[in-house]
């Protein structure tokens, strides 16, 4: 569970920094055997050295957080919450200390206690996008997706330049009946955090979803996770009455982009049904509903970088047709990369867009 596996992300780097190798005959430094047991997985031989050093230092919050850290990795919960306690009443009390309480209260079956750790660090550290990302995976294990999406929606209001929770939300409305969210997110989380793991897998899930609406006119209401419609969002409306004119138009149809070989080049195809949408956007709903993504696309759009750009996002999801087009457009592409470096999609406090910006009043 990711809840689990977050203990990674929960590490300080001040705990685990590099040290100066001791010679073989002096005595084991307690915190640098600590960090090397750690690295080993030993997690409670590395709380034993953690305790050495507080003998030493009782209120040393590196080596509480240390401690606690041992302790949760060695899933003693229990103990992970005591030392956890104790850092926070040492004083200065670290984002990831609150999560590491947070999460240990969780893991030790105190859901309540979990969150209102998370709250209250968030009185200390308004800003910090990652206590939303808990808050969300918290409910999202206890199966309730409708809460974890609206925490990470928060989160993406609090703090719109971390990406996380654009991340988790777009893997909720990936799987949703509101999968406009899905593109409209996710490609905001690729421009945000770039070259990773996680966006080349979000490359190909929006690629995935735009297969789908090119194939089924209806594809962006479909899904294993029905969202109820409590309020009609005028974005979304907008964007499905596009798509819909855009399939009764012909647009969709595959033989825009065939290759001599009679199969569809469906990155092609995508990047035909993009700049057709785009283009229908500006002239119907650009001064109706402002949006970052969008305002972007208009920007790139009016650079002729459109396309080069619809490569870029997709470079992962269709390598063989992305390399096939980059080689045939290597100075277009080459010009484009220039200038995608040095105008980065602006996405901070005064610029950015969450869903309930456009519920209908």
């Amino acid at each position: 569970m990711y809840i689990k596996l977050l203990a990674g992300f929960l590490l300080a780097a001040n705990i685990f920094c590099p040290a100066l190798l001791l010679a073989q005959s002096a005595p084991a430094d307690p915190i640098q055997e600590a960090e090397r047991l750690m690295e080993e997985g030993l997690y409670l031989k590395a709380a034993e050295q953690y305790k050495t050093a507080i003998k030493t230092a009782p209120d040393n919050v590196q080596y509480l957080y240390g401690l606690a850290m041992a302790y949760y990795r060695a899933e003693n919960y229990k103990k992970a919450i005591e030392f956890a306690e104790k850092c926070l009443q040492a004083g200065n009390a670290t984002i990831e200390t609150y999560r590491l309480l947070s999460n240990s209260y969780d893991l030790n079956g105190e859901y309540d206690k979990g969150m209102a750790t998370l709250r209250k660090g968030l009185e200390k550290y308004p800003g910090a996008g990652e206590f939303y990302v808990d808050m969300g995976i918290i409910e999202y294990l206890r199966n309730k997706p409708q809460e974890a999406v609206e925490h990470w929606e928060a989160g993406i209001k609090a703090a719109p330049h971390f990406a996380d929770n654009y991340f988790f939300a777009t893997q909720i409305f990936l799987q949703s009946n509101k999968k406009v969210w899905a593109l409209l997110y996710g490609e905001t989380f690729m421009n945000i955090e770039r070259g990773t793991a996680r966006s080349d897998s979000v490359s190909r899930q929006l690629f995935h979803i735009y297969k789908g609406v090119v194939q089924d006119s209806l594809y962006l209401t479909r899904g294993t996770i029905d969202f109820p419609v409590k309020t009609k969002n005028n974005m979304e409306l907008a964007v499905h009455r596009i798509f819909a004119n855009l399939h009764k138009n012909g647009m969709m149809n595959p033989q825009r982009a065939v290759k001599p070989n009679g199969e569809t080049n469906m990155l092609k195809m995508v990047s035909l049904v993009r700049q057709n949408f785009l283009e229908t956007w500006m002239q119907s709903f650009m001064s109706l509903y402002a949006n970052t993504l969008f305002s972007y696309h208009r920007k790139l759009y009016d650079q002729n970088y459109l396309e080069a750009y619809t490569y870029w996002l997709f470079s992962s999801a269709a390598t063989n047709d992305f390399w096939l087009w980059q080689t045939n457009n290597t100075t277009k592409y080459d010009k484009f990369i220039d200038w995608f470096l040095s105008n980065r999609m602006r996405v901070d406090t005064d610029n950015y867009f969450v869903r309930q910006q456009y519920n209908k009043q």
